[in-house]
């Protein structure tokens, strides 16, 4: 049975290997969405966009990065959850730390999303 995967770009170097690490565990049929969440579209948003857009085709994927806008008061943990829980996603890849550099073993986002979604983690280093 196909696989839903849903990528969380933040524009971090760990969030783009989350790219390479879904590459080697999609199979065929499964369907991938990729995507990056702020407030509104700025140029941040544009430069991950074009990042992950350029390394999904460097690395043969199909699709695209999505921009899914993130609303007011809503952490990035709160809205990536409703978001892979909405599409029914059976696998969330993303990095363990975030764009905010830390010695943590996990950031606050990955954390959230492994504690609150119903969907398999893939947390990447």
């Amino acid at each position: 049975e196909p696989s839903y995967f849903v990528v969380a770009l933040d524009g971090s170097a760990v969030s783009l290997h989350a790219l390479d690490v879904v590459k080697t565990i999609l199979r065929p049929g499964d369907a991938l969405k990729v995507i990056t969440s702020s407030h509104y579209f700025g140029r941040r948003d544009k430069q991950i966009t074009a990042e992950g857009n350029a390394l999904m085709e460097k690395l043969g994927l199909e699709g695209e990065v999505n921009f899914v806008e993130r609303e007011l008061g809503k952490s990035v943990g709160h809205q990536l959850t409703a978001y892979v829980h909405t599409v029914e996603a059976d696998f969330l890849v993303l990095g363990s730390n975030g764009s905010q550099k830390s010695a943590k073993l996990l950031g606050s986002v990955s954390l959230f999303c492994l504690r609150n979604t119903k969907c398999h983690n893939v947390v990447v280093r």
